[in-house]
Order: C-alpha cells, then structure tokens, then sequence
C-alpha cells in the first residue's frame, strides 16, 4: 500500500452470511450487508512476513448486526474497485490470522477460494471482529521509553469496577477497547507504566457507540504507586540507578 492508497478511505463491501447448519458452507444468501468507509486507517508499524506493511483498518457498521446464540457465520469483506488508487488490482489482502479451529475459512466463495497463509501455505481463518461498544484513546507517551502496554479500566460513578480491558498502545500512542458493560455513564481509568492513573470521567457508553478519548496529561514517576510522585519514589531511583539485567 503506497502514500495515495493509505490516505483514501475508499469503501469496502461487508456481507455477513449464516453457516450452513453440519456443513462449512454458508448460505447463499447474506443475513447482513452494508457499504462501508473506514473511520480509523492507521499503520501498525508491522510487517508480515513478506515484508508488506500491515494496516489497522476500523468502520462502523451503519445499522447492527443481531448474532443469534449457538449461530456461526461467515464475512465477506471486499474492496470498492472502482475508489481503488490502481483500479484492476489487489489492494485489500488479510494479512493477520489465526489457527484454524472449526473449519477451513475462505474468500467468497469460500468452497473454491480458500484463503491461504502466505508464510507456510496453511489454510487460516480470518482475523476479524465484530463489537457493539468501542471507546478509542490517544495517550500522550512523549516521555515514556518502555513496554507500550496498559490497562484500562471502566468504573461506575460510586467506583465499583464493571470491566477491565488491557490493551496495547501503538507508534502513535493509539489504542483501542471494547468494554462489556451496560449502557450508562463510566469514569475510565488508564494505567499506563509509572504513570500516576489518568482518568475520564462521565464517558457515556451505549450500544453502538465509539467514544474516543484523549489522555494527554499523563505524569510519569511514581514507582511505588501510592499515587503520587515523591521524594520516596525519587530515592527508590536513587538506590537502583544504574542497576541492570544480568544475561
């Protein structure tokens, strides 16, 4: 994917078909389909193993998709060809994967097209998810050097806890988590390295929704996390400075 492909949100066609009930076949008609365009298009600032860029690509799917309980399914997702930067040619390909666990998955139509890794010829099924509630945060890490893990968590007003998601943050500072809780209103709380918690309050959460959050004041150095940078966290550095991990 070249500068002119990654800066254009074409649309992308998404179908969502039911399993063939005993088979690993879907229907031949979709229970759901939609046009889409991306609303996050963001490098991952990794390369799969043939050495082509992988980009994280999310959308919000216009009206929602009702999964029935015990019901599989297949997606369908294809690029508008006619938006496409080089008309005629690939441009969309998944390149993350997973094992495969229930049956082989394929490209549409799945029976003639399976999809194959590019890395060891397997058969893989396709990385993909589909959720109801989303909250995406940008943390400002101008200061930090270290692992880019967090964790966030989601409290009620009086402060019980109703979800914790840990998530990974990327190059930019990006992450993105989708709570399981109630519709209402939350206070979100991010851990992040020795950064004292940074914390959102009243962040509406519904079904459907995307609620995107900003933690740019985020203060770094409180080591023993009793929630404040100190003079105590000041000599744990002093006593540790220069220290190292012995190989």
């Amino acid at each position: 994917m070249n500068e002119a492909q990654y800066s254009k949100r074409w649309s992308y066609y998404i179908a969502i078909y039911r399993n063939i009930p005993g088979t690993c076949q879907p229907e031949p008609e979709p229970r759901y389909h939609t046009c889409v365009r991306p609303d996050v298009i963001r490098y991952t600032g990794r390369w799969d193993c043939t050495q082509k860029r992988v980009f994280y690509f999310s959308a919000r799917l216009p009206t929602p998709f009702i999964q029935r309980a015990e019901e599989h399914y297949w997606i369908q997702i294809s690029e508008s060809d006619k938006e496409s930067a080089r008309p005629g040619q690939e441009d969309f390909r998944w390149s993350a994967h997973r094992e495969v666990n229930l049956c082989p998955a394929g490209q549409f139509p799945p029976w003639t097209e399976p999809l194959i890794d590019a890395c060891d010829g397997g058969i893989d099924d396709l990385a993909f998810r589909l959720y109801s509630r989303s909250i995406t945060g940008h943390v400002n890490t101008d200061a930090y050097v270290g692992k880019r893990y967090a964790t966030v968590e989601i409290r009620t007003p009086d402060g019980e806890i109703a979800d914790v998601q840990h998530v990974e943050l990327d190059e930019d500072g990006d992450f993105e988590a989708d709570p399981d809780v109630p519709d209402g209103s939350y206070n979100v709380v991010l851990f992040f390295g020795s950064a004292l918690p940074a914390v959102q309050k009243d962040v509406q959460i519904g079904d459907g929704s995307v609620r995107e959050l900003s933690f740019f004041d985020v203060f770094f150095g409180d080591l023993d996390g009793d929630g404040e940078v100190s003079l105590f966290d000041f000599g744990i550095l002093v006593r540790n400075f220069g220290r190292m991990v012995q190989e």
